[in-house]
């Protein structure tokens, strides 16, 4: 199997699985649904937590949100796949959001050297977004010219018209 076979889905079960994920959020009140990615080095992966996000007024107690995380980890979904077992929507968009981060051929490297993050949101409108950040760590060359004759500079002096020491050989 090619790299991102896992994720050829039909789009009709696509649209399936987004639909419930939409029509939760609305019954819920839910302001926003987020599967976050990070990695650095070489390595990078998906959380395998979805946030939730109920930035609506009457859910600002713990009770209020513990009743709608409750409910949306025990949500279930027939995929329509043959032989599928129902799924439960975390589990449901974790692969939506893999599947939205591998189809979109950004080109931004997340995951090696220092590596980056993002996240994968639904929101009630019906939209879904990406967000994906490269870290990017850049240096600037600053010369002193630090002695001169055998007699050190009690202050580091700015060269004007510095040479790259890398090329001074």
């Amino acid at each position: 199997m090619a790299y991102g076979d896992e994720f050829k889905i039909d789009n009709m079960i696509h649209d399936l699985w987004n639909t419930r994920i939409f029509e939760f959020m609305r019954e819920k009140k839910i302001h926003s649904l987020e599967v976050n990615f990070s990695g650095e080095g070489d390595s990078g992966d998906f959380d395998d937590w979805v946030s939730i996000d109920l930035n609506l007024p009457g859910y600002s107690n713990e009770d209020a949100y513990q009743e709608v995380r409750t409910a949306f980890d025990n949500s279930a979904v027939i995929p329509n796949i043959p032989n599928a077992k129902k799924t439960e929507l975390p589990s449901l968009m974790l692969f939506l959001a893999k599947k939205y981060e591998h189809d979109a051929n950004h080109d931004v490297d997340w995951v090696n050297n220092e590596g980056g993050q993002g996240y994968v949101k639904w929101t009630p409108d019906g939209k879904v977004i990406l967000l994906v950040q490269e870290r990017v760590v850049s240096y600037q060359d600053h010369y002193y010219e630090v002695a001169s004759g055998h007699i050190a500079h009690p202050v580091p002096v700015p060269m004007e018209d510095a040479e790259d020491i890398s090329e001074a050989s």
